[in-house]
């Protein structure tokens, strides 16, 4: 509902705090998520997570109605976590803190020690991808915007936007039929 994320916009920048906690609250599962699937790493998700906040925070008075207000966090939180990594000179994370994956399968063990040994690969091998075609991913996959939408967030046209999502799943495309020797379609 964007309507209620431009009021609580509009009372923030008259001084009302209590409707930007209402705007956290309403965003930091979506923000954190992202995130998260961007650095696989808690604290560092933690550090841009807040980082992120405070800029929407500062910067609210250049927001444009005419975006989604999520569209626009994330294109902050992109930003951010270009910065942090400039700041720490790496782009990829330690694979130990991508977290379990929950799977349910009493009946069948096996399938689900596969399937979540299976998942864990997969967002090993996202993580490989450059932070550019990592977040063009998340985006589009995890988070299920368009490629216009992933374009403003990036910074780039909308065809770019598709180019990259693309040459990051041919990509991980190549690296999985080298991982298990079996084509991917």
């Amino acid at each position: 509902m964007q309507n209620v994320d431009v009021i609580l916009i509009d009372k923030t920048l008259k001084g009302d705090t209590d409707a930007f906690s209402k705007l956290v609250y309403r965003y930091e599962n979506y923000l954190y998520g992202f995130l998260f699937k961007i650095t696989f790493s808690k604290e560092d998700t933690e550090d841009i997570f807040q980082e992120t906040f405070i800029r929407t925070y500062n910067n609210l008075y250049k927001y444009d109605s005419k975006w989604a207000f999520p569209t626009w966090l994330c294109k902050i939180a992109v930003n951010v976590s270009k910065n942090y990594y400039k700041k720490k000179k790496y782009s990829t994370c330690c694979y130990d803190d991508i977290p379990d994956v929950q799977c349910d399968l009493k009946d069948f063990p096996e399938i689900a020690f596969e399937t979540k040994d299976n998942r864990r690969r997969i967002l090993k091998l996202i993580n490989s991808l450059s932070f550019e075609q990592k977040t063009a991913v998340c985006l589009r996959y995890f988070h299920d915007l368009e490629y216009k939408e992933i374009g403003r967030v990036m910074n780039i046209s909308d065809n770019a936007a598709k180019m990259k999502v693309h040459r990051a799943k041919k990509l991980l495309c190549e690296r999985i039929e080298k991982l298990t020797g079996k084509e991917v379609i």
